[in-house]
């Protein structure tokens, strides 16, 4: 019985393992990924549920989206595993909070840049915040305020993610406490090949 827990465990660290080197590797590989021509309610509508689904919240993001089926050029699996990475964060930013206490709001926009209209989602929450000793290191690898082995990759490889599909990923603090994680994404990339969805 103690080989079969010690078993249990060198599994779960291995695994642990091999989740951070694959994390590490897609840091230092640029990749153009195809694209599909999908609508902004479906793609939130998949992701704040992959969310929820895979780290088992039942609580519901609030969601407010004025521009609807707004055609926005991504790539869906990436696309919500960065959404969901940020979602999370913004869940644990609560620490021992209860779930009803634990409100995540999602708003989108349309912004105009010099290089193209960009689709601005922005996640708020009202936890505690960004941490002063980490703030201006936040995006690193490996760093955290939690104290456990694997951890202080997700803003990492949601960034670096989100810049290969031409877009960005900042974090400030919000009014009133809490954070907000902004999203830039662009709505159309015709460099790369879009299909239609």
């Amino acid at each position: 019985e103690q080989v079969r827990r010690n078993a249990a465990q060198v599994d779960a660290a291995v695994q642990r393992i091999v989740s951070i080197i694959r994390q590490l590797s897609s840091l230092v590989i640029r990749s153009r990924l195809p694209l599909a021509h999908c609508k902004l309610d479906e793609l939130l509508a998949g992701a704040v549920d992959r969310y929820r689904h895979d780290f088992n919240i039942t609580r519901p993001v609030v969601v407010e989206n004025p521009l609807g089926s707004q055609p926005v050029d991504t790539h869906v699996e990436v696309f919500e595993d960065v959404l969901g990475k940020i979602l999370i964060n913004a869940w644990e930013s609560y620490g021992n909070r209860p779930d009803d206490q634990r409100t995540i709001w999602l708003r989108t926009a349309l912004v105009e840049k010099p290089e193209g209209r960009l689709v601005r989602i922005t996640i708020d929450d009202a936890g505690d915040g960004i941490d002063e000793k980490i703030r201006d290191h936040m995006f690193e690898p490996f760093i955290s305020t939690k104290h456990t082995v694997g951890v202080g990759m997700g803003l990492t490889v949601a960034r670096h993610t989100l810049r290969n599909l031409g877009g960005e990923l900042s974090l400030e603090n919000r009014p009133g406490g809490g954070t907000s994680a902004v999203i830039l994404h662009p709505v159309e990339q015709k460099a790369k090949k879009t299909v239609h969805t």
